[in-house]
């Protein structure tokens, strides 16, 4: 589903304001010039710009003074932006993101400038047509009384003669082939390759698009399919993370490095989707991952994952865990659970795990895309 961007915010007098944004490069400034003006001395003139691609929302800062935010942490380079994001612009202005269905009510944009203005050094069309248009006007004219006066001979010639009785020709009905089942395969497994690595960008450092070998993809589509069977035990634990995790989330982002939808993932996939108390889970899970980061990190996406298969693993100590020598055994750019798994480095359990996180993770961040009707975990 193609997705629209809306941005909220207050006014000056404390009244909600919505944007919905349809071009595909969106500034944001204290310059007149921007798609949104922002009056305010804390932004540059041109502060930060929003960009669309390929079903993506991502925003940049354009070296501005006081810098762009998102849930609290400075923008460096491009950032993926996710339904429920919180933007901060200096240290005052903020603007609450929406990603919803394409088809969601329009509203009339605040600014009067266009998103693709028409430079002002072209000279405008008129509207009074020249000669060689006229030339041609009449031109088609005459051609469409032509074809009008053979139609009406054509109607006079195909009226009955001598009490004979035209013969309609049979209507052709033309048959809507239903899609393959092979084609709805392919759409599926590009939801999920594409929710999966928004997933891999809000849990982790990398912004990067992550690549998925496709038995990897395909594991995380039966591991869905699971969990798609039993929609309202999910569709409970993730009602409840929302409503009852926020305090927790802020916690985490305040004393951590970690992500808080990491760490509520994490909890999902040790409760196999919510069953028992995943609010009590990811308490527990919080001091295993806050922990197992000082070894292995989350600014790269295949660190991330490293560090959920360490979390099933052990907690192991200060110094080393055990998955660390088995890493070393393999080249740089194999260091991956994927070749982890392949090489038997890590066993079926906690392989098992990091594709439950994945699946539980890519649902909970788009619940609705996979018809668990949840509110989106993030925060």
């Amino acid at each position: 589903m193609q997705s629209a961007l809306t941005l909220i915010w207050n006014d000056a007098a404390g009244k909600q304001q919505e944007l919905i944004v349809e071009s595909s490069r969106f500034t944001i400034g204290r310059g007149e010039d921007n798609d949104l003006v922002i009056a305010d001395a804390g932004l540059s003139r041109r502060h930060a710009v929003i960009e669309s691609y390929d079903g993506l929302v991502q925003i940049s800062d354009s070296d501005s003074r006081n810098g762009t935010f998102v849930n609290g942490v400075r923008v460096s380079g491009a950032t993926l932006l996710r339904d429920g994001d919180l933007i901060t612009f200096g240290s005052s202005q903020e603007l609450r993101v929406r990603l919803a269905g394409a088809n969601e009510k329009r509203i009339a944009p605040v600014s009067p400038e266009p998103s693709r203005p028409v430079s002002r050094a072209q000279p405008r069309q008129s509207a009074h047509l020249n000669p060689p248009l006229m030339a041609g006007v009449s031109l088609f004219v005459l051609i469409a009384g032509s074809i009008a006066a053979y139609l009406l001979i054509g109607r006079h010639n195909t009226q009955p003669h001598n009490g004979e009785v035209p013969v309609t020709p049979p209507a052709t009905v033309t048959e809507t082939a239903s899609p393959s089942p092979g084609a709805v395969e392919d759409r599926e497994l590009e939801l999920i390759r594409r929710e999966a690595r928004l997933m891999l960008g809000r849990v982790s450092d990398d912004q990067n698009p992550y690549i998925f070998p496709p038995q990897a993809l395909r594991d995380i589509q039966q591991r869905i399919r699971e969990y798609q069977r039993e929609p309202e035990t999910l569709a409970a634990a993730l009602r409840d993370l929302k409503t009852q995790g926020a305090a927790f989330a802020t916690q985490i982002r305040q004393n951590s490095r970690l992500a808080p939808e990491l760490v509520f993932y994490v909890a999902l996939a040790e409760t196999d989707g919510g069953r028992g108390n995943p609010l009590a889970a990811a308490r527990r899970a919080f001091d295993r991952l806050f922990f197992l980061y000082a070894t292995f990190g989350t600014d790269l996406a295949n660190k991330t994952l490293i560090l959920v298969a360490a979390y099933q693993i052990s907690p192991g100590t200060e110094k080393t865990h055990p998955l660390q020598p088995k890493l070393q055994t393999l080249p740089l750019n194999e260091q991956n659970v994927w070749s982890l798994q392949a090489n038997r480095r890590i066993d079926e359990r906690t392989y098992d795990f990091v594709v439950r996180f994945l699946a539980l993770g890519t649902i909970a961040q788009s619940p609705e895309e996979f018809g668990i009707k949840a509110p989106a975990l993030v925060f």
